[in-house]
Protein backbone atom coordinates (compact mmCIF):
# COMPACT_ATOMS: atom_id res chain seq x y z
CA UNK A 1 0.00 0.00 0.00
CA UNK A 2 0.88 3.79 -0.11
CA UNK A 3 3.31 5.50 2.18
CA UNK A 4 1.30 8.35 3.83
CA UNK A 5 3.37 10.59 6.72
CA UNK A 6 2.19 11.36 9.14
CA UNK A 7 0.53 15.09 7.84
CA UNK A 8 -1.33 12.88 5.56
CA UNK A 9 0.59 14.04 2.66
CA UNK A 10 0.89 11.33 -0.37
CA UNK A 11 4.32 9.83 -0.49
CA UNK A 12 4.69 9.69 -4.37
CA UNK A 13 7.13 8.31 -6.98
CA UNK A 14 6.89 11.32 -9.36
CA UNK A 15 8.50 13.86 -6.72
CA UNK A 16 10.73 11.77 -5.21
CA UNK A 17 11.54 9.07 -7.28
CA UNK A 18 12.44 5.15 -7.03
CA UNK A 19 15.15 5.36 -5.20
CA UNK A 20 13.91 7.38 -2.45
CA UNK A 21 10.72 5.76 -2.06
CA UNK A 22 12.67 2.02 -2.04
CA UNK A 23 14.59 4.12 0.75
CA UNK A 24 11.59 4.67 2.77
CA UNK A 25 9.84 1.18 2.25
CA UNK A 26 13.05 -0.31 3.66
CA UNK A 27 13.54 1.91 6.68
CA UNK A 28 10.00 1.27 7.23
CA UNK A 29 10.47 -2.22 7.74
CA UNK A 30 13.80 -2.10 9.20
CA UNK A 31 13.96 -2.73 13.48
CA UNK A 32 13.88 0.43 14.81
CA UNK A 33 13.11 2.01 11.45
CA UNK A 34 17.20 2.82 10.73
CA UNK A 35 19.61 1.63 8.85
CA UNK A 36 22.97 2.03 8.66
CA UNK A 37 24.16 4.01 5.48
CA UNK A 38 26.55 1.23 4.29
CA UNK A 39 23.22 -1.25 3.82
CA UNK A 40 21.13 0.90 2.35
CA UNK A 41 23.91 2.64 0.07
CA UNK A 42 24.63 -1.75 -1.10
CA UNK A 43 20.59 -2.32 -0.98
CA UNK A 44 20.11 0.46 -3.00
CA UNK A 45 22.91 0.94 -5.64
CA UNK A 46 24.72 -3.17 -5.30
CA UNK A 47 26.34 -2.35 -9.31
CA UNK A 48 28.22 0.79 -8.20
CA UNK A 49 31.35 1.31 -6.30
CA UNK A 50 31.36 2.32 -2.33
CA UNK A 51 31.93 5.71 -3.08
CA UNK A 52 29.18 6.06 -5.63
CA UNK A 53 27.02 4.29 -3.78
CA UNK A 54 27.26 6.72 -0.85
CA UNK A 55 27.45 9.79 -2.95
CA UNK A 56 23.83 8.40 -4.25
CA UNK A 57 22.01 8.06 -0.91
CA UNK A 58 23.44 11.31 0.03
CA UNK A 59 21.68 13.14 -3.03
CA UNK A 60 18.27 10.91 -1.93
CA UNK A 61 18.22 11.92 1.16
CA UNK A 62 18.62 15.46 0.13
CA UNK A 63 15.62 14.90 -2.14
CA UNK A 64 13.51 13.26 0.53
CA UNK A 65 14.62 16.24 3.01
CA UNK A 66 13.81 18.48 0.29
CA UNK A 67 10.06 17.12 -0.70
CA UNK A 68 9.12 15.86 3.04
CA UNK A 69 10.85 18.21 5.72
CA UNK A 70 11.41 16.63 8.70
CA UNK A 71 10.63 13.19 8.27
CA UNK A 72 14.04 11.67 8.12
CA UNK A 73 16.87 11.70 10.70
CA UNK A 74 20.43 11.14 9.56
CA UNK A 75 23.42 10.66 11.42
CA UNK A 76 26.97 9.57 10.56
CA UNK A 77 26.74 5.96 10.14
CA UNK A 78 22.79 5.73 10.46
CA UNK A 79 19.58 7.36 8.67
CA UNK A 80 15.89 6.29 10.33
CA UNK A 81 12.78 7.64 9.92
CA UNK A 82 11.07 10.21 12.33
CA UNK A 83 8.93 8.75 15.00
CA UNK A 84 5.18 8.53 14.23
CA UNK A 85 5.55 10.69 10.84
CA UNK A 86 5.15 7.66 8.71
CA UNK A 87 2.61 4.86 8.03
CA UNK A 88 2.55 1.72 6.06
CA UNK A 89 -0.63 -0.10 5.15
CA UNK A 90 1.33 -3.34 4.64
CA UNK A 91 2.87 -3.09 8.52
CA UNK A 92 -0.52 -2.19 9.84
CA UNK A 93 -1.57 -5.61 7.78
CA UNK A 94 1.32 -7.72 9.48
CA UNK A 95 0.14 -6.05 12.86
CA UNK A 96 -3.31 -7.17 12.27
CA UNK A 97 -2.68 -10.83 10.89
CA UNK A 98 -0.21 -10.92 14.00
CA UNK A 99 -3.66 -10.74 16.11
CA UNK A 100 -3.90 -13.95 18.44
CA UNK A 101 -7.70 -13.51 17.69
CA UNK A 102 -9.09 -13.59 13.92
CA UNK A 103 -11.48 -10.88 14.67
CA UNK A 104 -9.50 -8.58 12.66
CA UNK A 105 -10.02 -10.57 9.09
CA UNK A 106 -12.15 -7.93 7.96
CA UNK A 107 -9.71 -5.12 8.68
CA UNK A 108 -6.94 -7.37 6.53
CA UNK A 109 -9.50 -7.79 3.48
CA UNK A 110 -9.80 -3.85 3.95
CA UNK A 111 -5.84 -3.68 3.95
CA UNK A 112 -4.70 -5.98 1.47
CA UNK A 113 -5.02 -4.30 -2.08
CA UNK A 114 -2.82 -6.90 -3.62
CA UNK A 115 0.68 -7.65 -4.30
CA UNK A 116 3.51 -5.97 -1.92
CA UNK A 117 4.96 -3.47 -4.26
CA UNK A 118 3.47 -4.98 -7.46
CA UNK A 119 5.02 -3.66 -10.60
CA UNK A 120 7.35 -1.24 -9.19
CA UNK A 121 11.17 -2.14 -9.65
CA UNK A 122 13.80 0.39 -7.96
CA UNK A 123 16.42 -0.26 -10.16
CA UNK A 124 17.94 -2.67 -7.79
CA UNK A 125 18.33 -6.63 -7.69
CA UNK A 126 19.05 -6.78 -4.16
CA UNK A 127 16.01 -4.44 -3.24
CA UNK A 128 13.68 -6.01 -5.42
CA UNK A 129 14.76 -9.88 -4.09
CA UNK A 130 14.07 -7.68 -0.32
CA UNK A 131 10.54 -6.62 -1.76
CA UNK A 132 9.90 -10.51 -3.27
CA UNK A 133 10.17 -11.93 0.01
CA UNK A 134 8.37 -9.35 1.97
CA UNK A 135 5.54 -9.77 -0.83
CA UNK A 136 5.52 -13.38 -0.20
CA UNK A 137 5.50 -12.75 3.50
CA UNK A 138 2.23 -10.00 3.11
CA UNK A 139 -0.03 -12.63 1.06
CA UNK A 140 1.01 -15.85 3.01
CA UNK A 141 -0.20 -13.82 6.31
CA UNK A 142 -3.26 -12.39 4.66
CA UNK A 143 -4.12 -15.80 3.24
CA UNK A 144 -3.80 -17.52 7.34
CA UNK A 145 -5.90 -14.55 8.76
CA UNK A 146 -8.58 -14.76 6.39
CA UNK A 147 -8.50 -18.06 6.26
CA UNK A 148 -9.11 -18.26 10.34
CA UNK A 149 -11.57 -15.20 10.25
CA UNK A 150 -13.64 -16.90 7.80
CA UNK A 151 -14.09 -20.72 9.91
CA UNK A 152 -15.28 -18.73 12.95
CA UNK A 153 -17.60 -16.69 11.02
CA UNK A 154 -21.06 -17.05 10.17
CA UNK A 155 -22.33 -17.74 6.67
CA UNK A 156 -23.07 -14.43 5.37
CA UNK A 157 -19.81 -12.83 6.84
CA UNK A 158 -17.78 -15.66 5.70
CA UNK A 159 -18.49 -15.66 2.39
CA UNK A 160 -17.74 -12.10 1.96
CA UNK A 161 -14.34 -13.05 3.24
CA UNK A 162 -13.94 -15.96 0.96
CA UNK A 163 -14.51 -13.74 -1.72
CA UNK A 164 -10.91 -11.55 -0.40
CA UNK A 165 -9.31 -15.02 0.00
CA UNK A 166 -10.32 -15.90 -3.65
CA UNK A 167 -9.08 -13.21 -4.81
CA UNK A 168 -5.78 -13.15 -3.25
CA UNK A 169 -4.92 -16.88 -4.35
CA UNK A 170 -7.82 -18.41 -6.62
CA UNK A 171 -5.94 -21.60 -6.92
CA UNK A 172 -5.73 -22.73 -3.44
CA UNK A 173 -8.23 -25.47 -2.89
CA UNK A 174 -8.64 -25.41 1.09
CA UNK A 175 -10.34 -21.82 0.01
CA UNK A 176 -12.95 -23.66 -2.42
CA UNK A 177 -13.18 -26.26 0.17
CA UNK A 178 -14.23 -23.56 2.61
CA UNK A 179 -16.69 -22.23 0.37
CA UNK A 180 -18.75 -25.19 -0.21
CA UNK A 181 -18.77 -25.31 3.80
CA UNK A 182 -20.01 -21.99 4.08
CA UNK A 183 -22.91 -22.39 0.84
CA UNK A 184 -23.74 -25.48 3.00
CA UNK A 185 -24.33 -23.61 6.49
CA UNK A 186 -26.05 -21.08 4.81
CA UNK A 187 -28.67 -23.25 3.12
CA UNK A 188 -28.53 -26.38 4.65
CA UNK A 189 -28.35 -25.47 8.21
CA UNK A 190 -29.26 -29.00 9.92
CA UNK A 191 -26.12 -30.51 8.20
CA UNK A 192 -24.32 -27.25 9.16
CA UNK A 193 -25.12 -27.95 12.99
CA UNK A 194 -24.30 -31.09 12.58
CA UNK A 195 -20.88 -30.58 11.14
CA UNK A 196 -20.29 -27.60 13.97
CA UNK A 197 -20.97 -30.62 16.97
CA UNK A 198 -18.04 -32.84 15.47
CA UNK A 199 -15.75 -30.38 15.00
CA UNK A 200 -16.05 -29.42 18.52
CA UNK A 201 -16.50 -33.40 19.24
CA UNK A 202 -13.13 -33.60 17.22
CA UNK A 203 -11.24 -30.76 19.44
CA UNK A 204 -12.56 -31.99 23.22
CA UNK A 205 -11.10 -35.66 22.30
Amino acid sequence: GPLVDGDSVSVSLSSIGRKALALLVYLSFSAGSRASREKLADLLWPDRSSAQSRNNLRQTVSVLRRELPGLLDAEREFIMLAPDRLSCDALRLIEVCERPQPNGSGEVADLYKGPFLDGFFSGSEVFDEWAAVVRTRLQAAAVHALTEGIRSAGADTGLQLLGHLLTIDPTREVSYQLGMELHSARWQPDQALRRARWQATEQVE
